[in-house]
């Protein structure tokens, strides 16, 4: 990739961010598409949170994607977010344009995506466990309720924060069973058999954690289990799920298909998904 000086600037603002497999992803399509972007990592602490944010426009960048732990902070640094961010509660995409700074969210709908191509999987009066109340959670609760689902179970260590969440979605959502359970109780919850699709929304497995209190073996058969964390390709949780017998899935089809959304808002056109998987599958392999 050439650097000239109508090369122009996107990235994404994490912390910790060196994990992030954006930057190949989005330049590999940049670059085959002969669009003069730059796209780099930066790894922003939370105190440095809004001078970030406001270095968008004074560098004239094109955007950002927001990643952990910023992605409800960040709203507050917005000269406008989406309808979509509204209801969610979270951004994880911004666009300067104009001289304004707009937020998106396509984390739930890039998921939402992966899970139907991927693995075939169909969302209508299913029930989930979700694992997390984060940014993430957020996006992926309100694409849940979009495609249909049945019930969402919600399990949190920290339980007034799962408690709040499920009542800000209950209000929300009134269609659609939400519940919360405490990680450390959910070993005693008689539901677990009915569960269809269990997420981990939570950084959990990054560093090569395990979720110790989640009984796999409580889950039915044919219950799929997906992480959205992508590095490592297989946490242990996944592993835990594969020896259960459950088909599992990792975060990259997520990564990708988010990406591809992303990718739409800061250019307006379409990128080639085959490239950015390529790209992806290059480095992991």
């Amino acid at each position: 990739m050439k650097i000239q000086g109508k090369t122009k600037i996107v990235g994404i603002f994490g912390y910790p961010v060196e994990h992030t497999l954006s930057p190949i992803m989005h330049n590999a399509v940049f670059e085959a598409l002969d669009i003069p972007y730059l796209y780099l990592p930066f790894a922003v602490k939370p105190e440095i949170l809004k001078e970030a944010i406001f270095a968008i426009r004074a560098l004239d960048m094109v955007g950002a994607n927001i990643t952990i732990p910023h992605k409800v902070e960040a709203i507050k640094y917005l000269d406008d977010v989406t309808k979509e961010v509204k209801l969610i509660g979270s951004v994880n995409t911004i666009q300067h344009k104009g001289g304004k700074l707009i937020g998106h969210n396509t984390d739930g709908k890039g998921l939402v995506v992966s899970l139907k191509k991927d693995m075939g999987f169909r969302f209508q009066d299913k029930n989930v466990l979700l694992l997390g109340t984060g940014g993430s959670a957020r996006a992926i609760l309100v694409e849940l309720v979009l495609e249909g689902v049945k019930s969402i179970l919600v399990a949190n260590r920290t339980i007034s924060r799962g408690i709040n969440f499920v009542e800000e979605f209950t209000e929300k959502f009134s269609q659609t069973r939400l519940s919360f359970i405490p990680l450390s109780d959910i070993k005693n919850e008689n539901d677990l058999s009915r569960i269809d699709l269990v997420i981990n929304s939570t950084s959990l497995g990054m560093k090569g954690e395990e979720i110790y209190d989640l009984p796999l073996e409580l889950l039915p058969a044919a219950c799929v289990v997906y992480d959205i964390i992508y590095s490592p390709p297989r946490t242990k949780l996944l592993e835990a799920a594969a020896i259960r017998g459950l088909a599992t899935q990792n975060g990259l089809g997520m990564l990708l298909h988010q990406g591809g959304l992303s990718f739409q808002i800061w250019t307006q056109r379409t990128p080639d998904l085959e490239i950015m998987k390529n790209s992806i599958a290059r480095v992991i392999a």
